[in-house]
């Protein structure tokens, strides 16, 4: 507390206390300035805002996953080391998910949807001409570096399927879609049913091959993918197709 005596200031402390006589000349606000002077303001700073890390989401824990099972193996896909690599915590994990059979549920779907519905759309959007989509598919394990991983993350599933009922029911379900989808373009090419369905799963067996063959050179999977279509497709018209309804709907 202040207490003011005769106009001057004086410190309360339960007992009045002398205060400080002025130097000769100078007057109280003086004084007052030469204090302040004489004690430094502490400085003072202002936090920068932590910046709030990015929420993950149910994707950002599916791709680490598949990251995983291609550099790794599927029994290396684990709730704890995965959060680990996304610098999250386990909860958010269990936002998106019931438990580890939910994820490895989830990569197989996701791979599922690029693998085939994904793929249709695609090439059925910048290839119009039937027996060149045919090739293009038939060449799918090395037309680019995505393409290349992709194959990669197939055979990591392919040997998941030898000791998993839920993997290996994902793979025969991705064949069979797969050649149902050959089997279609065979058909616009004017055959019937069964030769269509023949060639497709010829087709389809070479694609399963060239993607497995790594000892055989590059150069030389793509020279046998050329002659195999061209075997399939030489005495076929040339046709072009409109997209379709569901060719678009990825639009």
């Amino acid at each position: 507390m202040v207490k003011t005596e005769k106009g001057r200031a004086t410190h309360w402390t339960g007992r009045q206390i002398t205060p400080k006589p002025r130097q000769p000349g100078q007057s109280a606000p003086e004084r007052i300035q030469m204090s302040e002077r004489s004690t430094p303001k502490p400085e003072t700073t202002t936090a920068e805002p932590a910046t709030p890390a990015r929420r993950l989401n149910r994707t950002d824990w599916i791709r680490a996953a598949i990251n995983v099972m291609v550099a790794r193996s599927v029994e290396q896909v684990r709730v704890e080391p995965l959060a680990v690599d996304l610098g999250a915590s386990k909860g958010s994990f269990y936002w998106h998910f019931k438990d580890r059979d939910d994820l490895l549920a989830a990569v197989l779907e996701e791979w599922r949807l690029r693998s085939t519905i994904a793929v249709e759309v695609r090439l059925a959007q910048s290839e119009p001409n039937v027996k060149l989509r045919i090739l293009r598919i038939m060449q799918l394990p090395f037309r680019s570096q995505s393409a290349a991983r992709a194959a990669d993350l197939e055979l990591a599933i392919m040997g998941w399927a030898r000791r998993s009922d839920a993997a290996r029911a994902a793979v025969h379900a991705l064949d069979a879609a797969r050649t149902a989808h050959l089997c279609e373009l065979f058909e616009e090419l004017e055959l019937s049913h069964e030769d269509a369905d023949f060639r497709a799963n010829q087709a389809y067996s070479t694609l399963r091959y060239v993607a497995q063959r790594g000892d055989i050179d590059l150069a030389a999977r793509k020279r046998y993918v050329e002659r195999v279509h061209h075997t399939l497709t030489a005495d076929l018209p040339d046709i072009l197709s409109a997209p379709t309804r569901r060719d678009t709907a990825a639009d």
